[in-house]
């Protein structure tokens, strides 16, 4: 579809330079401006219908056409055929004017494709290279595409403009915009327009957008290329991203008209309204912050919250976000992180001890079962060397000795099933020693007793009616 494009711009550019220099003549000239109107119109039809072909044979060449495209197409078409028409009725410059606009239009939209085109694949090229992607986050991969569609839109805007100036109806369109959105909005003593308003908007999902990419950079490209602590990233993305998120949304307030004594003011509101309903929102915003600079508690920490272990996932400035062992998502607020007793079990590194109890006959020597507990759990894998196992008896009860098995796994094991795995192999190593284990057992006492007592029979019922005797 490029390549024609390309050949027929050439050739009406050589034919409207033809037909500008029969304006000496204007039967002439109105004549050959006519016919290069229709020559216009028969090649986007041609160009239209070729593309339709292609696209329907299944031609994987074919360019797509998208809205745009069919927009600009369409009003090509219109303005062609208001060329024609004012040809027709005697309006040679109007004609000259849409037919100028039309040509002017498509040869800036063709430069810009053309340029576009070549810049993003050169960027392909450099972004492909080995030393370029190791240097490139997987965040700012994803970013990619989102850069490439702000490029494009720049780019549609400015021919945009240049379209409607070719028309000689930007002013137009520029005078009428400018007188809307000039329009006042009176809030008591704050004066608005509507520019302002619609200015405040965008700034706002800038200021979001700009926050969340470089927070997205900071905690997964930018940080962990330097090295630091997955806490320390956490904190330091997280802060990033409030700090420009409250530079923007002060700008935000600045497009949308505010003034210092007006932002004063709604300051002031919400003063009120954290004094009166906002206080938790205030104290978990503030436990958030120590959190972030104390740091008791870092994103992949095992903690133990009101006997419930999960995982530390995310520490924002209002809430904590926790995953439980059985893929629950919890949101805890900050404020209580910090007013209730927390267990963390990864502050002090991801080694734990394990605990095996086991109870056995006195058929065996205290001491055997001691070596022989000691000897599975150095054998067991996962389990850490230093310290040592240690096995303790703990116990005497009647028909049994107990003992305590306790080990130390590897920072990089799974305590539970290390210890699963423990529990079983220790079982079966007293098995194979003849150890017995011990069953629980109850003893019944029956004692004989003597049957109750019969009770006396009651006397029969007088038949005369007269009162028994007592």
């Amino acid at each position: 579809v490029i390549g024609p494009w390309v050949y027929l711009s050439a050739v009406f550019y050589l034919l409207n330079v033809a037909v500008s220099v029969l304006t000496a003549s204007p039967p002439l000239y109105r004549g050959s401006l006519l016919a290069l109107n229709l020559l216009m119109l028969g090649s986007l039809a041609w160009l239209s219908l070729g593309h339709r072909a292609r696209t329907a044979a299944g031609d994987v060449g074919a360019v797509g056409i998208d809205g745009l495209a069919r927009w600009a197409l369409g009003a090509a078409v219109l303005a062609l055929t208001v060329s024609i028409g004012a040809n027709v009725v005697g309006n040679v410059s109007l004609a000259a004017t849409l037919t100028g606009a039309v040509l002017n239009s498509s040869y800036l939209a063709l430069a810009i494709y053309v340029g576009a085109t070549v810049v993003e694949a050169l960027a392909k090229v450099l972004l492909a290279r080995p030393a370029v992607v190791a240097r490139i986050g997987p965040r700012a991969r994803a970013m990619i595409p989102t850069i490439t569609r702000l490029w494009r839109l720049l780019l549609v805007v400015a021919w945009l403009i240049f379209a409607l100036q070719a028309f000689r109806i930007y002013r137009p369109l520029q005078g009428g915009l400018l007188s809307v959105l000039s329009f006042e909005i009176n809030l008591g003593v704050m004066r608005f327009t509507l520019g302002s308003l619609v200015s405040g908007v965008i700034a706002t999902w800038a200021a979001f957008w700009i926050a969340r990419s470089i927070r997205a950079l900071l905690a997964h490209d930018i940080l962990p290329s330097l090295s630091v602590t997955h806490g320390l990233g956490s904190t330091v993305s997280t802060l990033s991203y409030y700090a420009v998120l409250f530079v923007g949304l002060f700008a935000a307030l600045a497009a949308a008209g505010f003034q210092v004594g007006e932002l004063a003011l709604i300051f002031g509101a919400l003063s009120v309204g954290i004094g009166f309903g906002l206080q938790d929102v205030v104290r978990n915003f503030v436990a958030g912050l120590i959190l972030m600079f104390e740091r008791p508690v870092q994103p992949g920490d095992v903690v133990e919250l009101a006997g419930m272990p999960a995982t530390v996932r995310e520490i924002g400035l209002r809430a904590t976000t926790v995953a439980t062992f059985d893929g629950a998502s919890v949101i805890v607020p900050n404020g209580l992180l910090l007013a209730d007793k927390i267990f963390n079990w990864s502050i002090a590194g991801n080694s734990r001890r394990i605990h095996v109890n086991i109870s056995t006959g006195y058929e065996v020597a205290p001491q055997q079962t001691i070596e022989l507990l000691e000897r599975v759990a150095r054998d067991q894998q996962g389990v850490a060397t230093l310290p040592p196992p240690t096995a303790l008896l703990t116990g005497l009860m009647p028909g049994a000795m107990e003992f305590n098995l306790r080990a130390w796994t590897r920072p990089d094991a799974d305590w539970v099933s290390v210890r699963s795995a423990l529990t079983i192999k220790v079982r079966a190593a007293l098995d194979e020693a003849g150890i017995r284990v011990p069953m629980p057992q109850r003893e019944f006492t029956l004692r004989a007793m003597s049957p109750p007592a019969a009770p006396e029979a009651a006397p029969p019922p007088s038949t005369d009616g007269a009162a028994p005797p007592r």
